[in-house]
């Protein structure tokens, strides 16, 4: 959520949100930010993203 934390979901369903901005941050670097070490499965990710 843009500015405003996180929410997560399993099969379309929600399963909770997180309102701190901080942690979602850092939660979604984890995978996302361009220094990962995990550059695959982020560029995965991006291209399931961009594909809806």
């Amino acid at each position: 959520m843009p500015g405003g934390g996180a929410r997560f979901y399993l099969d379309g369903k929600a399963l909770a949100a997180l309102p701190d901005q901080e942690f979602a941050r850092a939660f979604f670097g984890i995978w996302l930010d361009p220094a990962t070490s995990a550059r695959a499965l982020r560029s995965a990710l991006l291209k399931a993203a961009a594909a809806r």
